[in-house]
């Protein structure tokens, strides 16, 4: 024989709420939300404070001692003291990014770029074969582009 199927039928209950707990509820509520919007009234949002080039530079102040001393050389001798590097190793893949944070005084970028970004960095990807020439390539670039070769170190 063949296996029937019964389905049971169940009744649903139906449940009602008074008016008066209804308003209750929505009376909670809106208090509740009353607290919370002031509460997100009091709370000021922060405030972005400008950090200049020397408060983001001793945050790397660490990191200047892990760069070749040959290479903090060439950055001083033909940018500047005031010039911080920073070499970046990928995850994988081999070479790495040298870095270059112009200080603010020496500066060429727009104001509307150092208001975004914060400070100006320049990054050159090198190979691990160009080293100390890539480097000093860069170096020159960099104060070509700044106006800083006036006395013809290059």
């Amino acid at each position: 024989m063949p296996n029937k199927k019964t389905t049971k039928k169940v009744e649903k209950k139906e449940e009602f709420v008074t008016k008066e707990k209804f308003d209750e509820v929505t009376s909670l509520l809106e208090a509740l939300n009353k607290k919370l919007e002031q509460q997100v009234a009091k709370k000021e949002e922060p405030k972005e404070t400008k950090r200049t080039t020397d408060e983001i530079l001793k945050d790397f102040s660490e990191i200047r001692d892990r760069i070749p001393s040959d290479w903090r050389n060439i950055v001083d001798e033909l940018l500047g003291a005031d010039f911080e590097a920073i070499i970046q190793y990928p995850k994988n893949g081999s070479g790495f990014l040298f870095k270059i944070i112009v200080p603010e005084s020496k500066s060429n970028a727009p104001k509307d770029y150092l208001e975004f970004y914060k400070r100006d960095v320049r990054t050159k990807s090198l190979t691990g074969n160009e080293g100390l020439e890539g480097v000093k390539k860069f170096c020159k670039l960099v104060a070509i582009n700044l106006g800083l070769n006036k006395n013809n170190k290059f």
